[in-house]
């Protein structure tokens, strides 16, 4: 903020603001500076063959912070996006997941979590699971053949300013963005 750089929106590292005493403070930051926008890590848009094994088991489990996270947020006046997918094809995105992803995508905002970057010497030594697998995220999300794919099938490709500012809403991100607090 200081540096002239109003942040879009908020998350943390590891989801850890699912927790409700830090989704509250993360809420109450949120709103003090003007950021309208918290990541909701539910995954709950979920492409063919990405559930099972322990990545499926942790994403069931933090649903379990789902209702008192909404609450929350809506309390605070906070947008959170209606689909969220890619926790459970971290490190594992290929391009049938990529497929099956798109396919199926809903009406709405939906946020797609990927880890795309290079792998440097300074990466493989770090203790990040994720390293190989962030060049083979990088080679599919930049590859022109989805942009092409997704603007025949009307998808808007977007950041959270863009999804602030968009003219007209679909009535269930509405239902998300609840009337101000009485005072404030």
């Amino acid at each position: 903020l200081a540096a002239g750089l109003p942040p879009t929106h908020l998350d943390t590292h590891q989801h850890t603001h699912l927790h409700p005493r830090v989704a509250r403070v993360l809420a109450r930051v949120a709103r003090r500076h003007g950021i309208g926008w918290i990541r909701r890590p539910f995954e709950n848009c979920s492409s063919p063959g990405s559930g099972g094994g322990l990545r499926g088991l942790i994403g069931v489990a933090l649903n379990l912070f789902q209702p008192e996270f909404d609450r929350c947020m809506a309390e605070y006046d906070i947008r959170r996006t209606e689909f969220f997918t890619g926790f459970r094809l971290t490190g594992r995105w290929t391009k049938p997941a990529m497929e099956a992803t798109l396919g199926a995508l809903q009406a709405g905002i939906t946020e797609l979590m990927c880890h795309p970057g290079y792998c440097d010497s300074e990466l493989e030594a770090s203790p990040t699971m994720l390293r190989r697998e962030r060049e083979r995220e990088f080679e599919i999300l930049t590859d022109p053949e989805w942009r092409a794919r997704l603007s025949r099938g009307g998808v808007v490709l977007q950041n959270f300013r863009g999804a602030a500012a968009a003219p007209e809403r679909n009535a269930a991100a509405e239902a998300l963005r609840p009337a101000p607090l009485a005072g404030e």
